[in-house]
């Protein structure tokens, strides 16, 4: 078999091959072997019809398609098992020529070389800066006070009243926006809704009905509906009162396993600070795999990008179909993002190989008994890609803090 090989950018080769006709002709009587022996005809039983009747029997041109297709997949194997390379997406094959053999031109595309610059250096020197950062992170007294307040809505009791509405309140509502009908619940005065709207619920009871018209600020974040004039019909249905318990020992015991406010405090202060260290680690994590990104040469297929751009879409399908864009105009506004996730996704796949980062059979089993895995498990493909990428991620991300 002769070929020749075009590197391309962008991991895309150019083949050509060639059979001769000595080579063609092993897979030919292959398939030829497998048509005459399933041919079937009347006086005969299937499998021992004469050999000469059951050649005139069989579609040539069948027999020609079986043997080209094994001939082509036989050979391309054999090249891709040489050259070590990995495929990312459907070989295109074309055959050129059938006239003494076979000829054909194929484009693959492989997994890209990557290449990385010095990462340890990298990660060393972004990490003791971090560190240095890590010492100063202080927890202050409002940072434990907004904690504590969120405790004590989180054990709010909600009452029913007949009176009027007041900022604090539970709401429940339904409402119709230029002819679109929804129900809601919530907190009034939290100004969830457009400004303006909460103001139309207040001093209401229960069972009053409002229309109002208001126009959407020119610094919303849907630019496409910045401007317009909404209608608007509320109906009140409920009012709840909020009665929140007091911060006290009691409370502090109802939480966990806290003997008074004080360690109830305690323990939120700590938790806060481990959040802020963790925060600042993932943001260093991040500004590593940049800077690998910006100093490695790395040229990512095109087909990894679109798959990569598909699953964005997906994701925020329910997002991006409300905003007025096109598919297409999403499409554009994501693909510096896929890119660059995909960048990521092979910088921390090169580190793991070359640190021999990988994750363990028991590391997977301990990680998917985190979801729910009554309907999915790792035989499921898709999934174990998933489960075995948040794993080798973590891993690389704790290789990085111990430069």
């Amino acid at each position: 078999m002769k070929h020749t090989i075009n590197k391309k950018p962008g991991s895309i080769i150019e083949l050509g091959v060639e059979l001769t006709k000595d080579e063609f002709q092993e897979y030919w009587q292959k398939a030829s072997d497998q048509a005459t022996s399933q041919v079937d005809l009347k006086g005969f039983r299937k499998g021992k019809v004469p050999k000469e009747l059951a050649e005139k029997a069989v579609d040539k041109e069948k027999v020609f398609e079986v043997a080209t297709q094994e001939a082509v997949r036989s050979s391309l194997n054999n090249l891709v098992e040489e050259n070590d390379w990995t495929l990312v997406a459907q070989p295109e094959i074309e055959v050129t020529s059938s006239v003494d053999g076979l000829k054909y031109k194929g484009t693959i595309i492989t997994f890209p070389e990557v290449k990385l610059s010095n990462y340890k250096k990298i990660a060393a020197s972004k990490m003791k800066e971090v560190k240095s950062k890590l010492a100063d992170i202080k927890v202050e007294e409002d940072d434990v006070k907004k904690s504590l307040e969120w405790l004590r809505n989180s054990r709010a009791q909600i009452i029913a009243v007949s009176r009027e509405a007041k900022k604090g309140d539970v709401v429940k509502i339904d409402y119709e926006v230029n002819g679109e009908k929804s129900s809601d619940q919530f907190i009034l005065g939290e100004g969830k809704f457009l400004p303006g709207f909460e103001v139309n619920i207040l001093n209401h009871k229960a069972g009053d009905e409002e229309s109002f018209q208001l126009t959407i600020p020119e610094d919303y974040w849907k630019e496409e509906m910045r401007g317009k004039q909404l209608d608007f019909k509320v109906n009140l249905k409920e009012v709840f009162e909020r009665k929140l318990p007091e911060i006290n020992d009691e409370l502090a015991k109802a939480l966990g396993n806290f003997k008074d406010v004080a360690e109830l405090k305690e323990n939120i202060k700590k938790g806060i600070l481990e959040e802020k260290q963790v925060k600042e680690k993932e943001k260093a994590h991040i500004n590593i795999i940049d800077e690998i990104i910006k100093s490695s040469p790395i040229e990512p297929p095109q087909v990894m990008i679109d798959r990569t751009l598909d699953d964005l879409i997906k994701e925020s399908e329910a997002t991006w179909k409300n905003s007025g864009k096109s598919e297409e105009e999403v499409r554009k506004d994501f693909e510096p993002t896929a890119k660059k996730r995909v960048l990521s996704h092979l910088v921390i796949y090169k580190i793991g190989e070359q640190e021999n980062i990988n994750p363990t059979e028991e590391d997977l089993k301990q990680e998917i008994q985190k979801y729910n895995h009554d309907k999915i498990s790792l035989d499921n493909q898709k999934f174990y890609d998933y489960i075995y990428g948040v794993i080798q991620n973590r891993k690389v991300f704790e290789f990085f803090d111990n430069q």
